[in-house]
């Protein structure tokens, strides 16, 4: 057994430390997976995990992609190693396995633990915490360790590093602004329960509807920035309102800054000026994060007391439930 060549090749203290660790690392493992695996291959995952584990700054992610080595890591592999640990958020494995698909890699095992530690300032593991221990509140780390096909080449073990990094921090960035998100969303359902007289009752309501329903958890928000248009001669200009951009929109946004109305397909015109509350769209790129879709926008107008459409707040998000039915 694993504790058995534990107790065998490593000191007493050393092997009870790992023992542990193992048998909450594959509490949650399938056991037709481990019935499929090499033995050799699970001893080296658990000793590569556990060093790994070794050192977590908080708040930041950590990544290795790796080739086994027998010299260097005491065992070897026909395949690529990949670890993440992040601070447990939603979306990290959807997210890590949609980045290795993209590049045309196949996973041969995939394990997600979320382990629960004490560390000192420096990020240095002190000790796991047992499960029945565990604070209700804490978020605990996720630990990730999948096998992919191997890569030879540096480079490419390097870029796989940097990609896996990349989409760590969009999904980061989308999970700490998903709540002001969701509460811009529904200060725009606040701002229409004032009545307007350019807008009926009948419409009123059915928005209201409709944005609560996206806030009950029915859309995954990823991004989010708001637009004034501005008159410029015989021009519109629209202008991204300054540091509004939340969530993936931070770093990937479509749209410029600043754009002329003139400047934009007279569809996208259209939907612009139009007096209706809301505008829909596509994205153009698929998103990161959560699953390989076409991210919808929905934009919610902004209107000055004539009626007139003076801005927009945008919404880049997933349908988590494929229709509305109309209230």
């Amino acid at each position: 057994s694993l504790s058995e060549v534990f107790n065998e090749k490593l000191s007493a203290e050393q092997a009870t430390k790992v023992i542990e660790f193992a048998q909450q690392y594959f509490e949650n493992l399938p056991i037709e997976e481990a019935i499929g695996r090499r033995f050799e291959d699970v001893y080296g995952a658990v000793l590569s995990c556990w060093a790994f584990l070794q050192h977590h700054a908080s708040g930041q992610p950590k990544v290795h992609v790796f080739n086994p080595d027998l010299e260097e890591n005491g065992w070897q592999s026909t395949h690529t190693i990949l670890a993440v640990i992040h601070d447990n958020i939603p979306f990290l494995v959807d997210s890590v396995r949609m980045a290795i698909s993209q590049r045309e890699l196949t996973i041969h095992s995939i394990h997600h633990s979320v382990l629960y530690t004490s560390r000192n300032k420096s990020g240095e593991l002190k000790k796991l915490i047992p499960r029945p221990e565990v604070d209700e509140k804490a978020a605990g780390e996720a630990l990730m360790y999948i096998e992919v096909d191997r890569l030879s080449d540096s480079k490419a073990l390097e870029k796989l590093n940097e990609a896996i990094g990349d989409v760590l921090l969009e999904v980061r960035v989308a999970v700490n602004d998903y709540q002001q998100m969701r509460s811009n969303v529904l200060e725009c359902e606040a701002e229409l329960k004032q009545k307007r007289k350019f807008i009926s009752v009948e419409d009123n309501s059915e928005a209201q509807a409709f944005i609560d329903w996206l806030a009950a958890d029915h859309f995954t928000f990823l991004g989010y920035d708001e637009y004034e248009f501005k008159k410029s001669g015989d021009d519109v200009e629209i202008i991204r309102v300054k540091n509004s951009e939340l969530g993936i929109l931070r770093s990937h946004n479509e749209r410029p800054v600043k754009i002329k109305l003139s400047q934009l397909p007279e569809k996208t015109k259209e939907h612009l000026l139009k007096p209706d509350l809301f505008a829909f769209a596509k994205s153009a790129q698929r998103s990161r994060v959560h699953r390989p879709a076409y991210p919808d926008y929905i934009s919610i107008k902004k209107f000055n007391a004539k009626g007139e459409v003076i801005g927009e707040r945008r919404f880049l998000g997933l349908y988590t439930a494929l229709v509305y039915h109309q209230r």
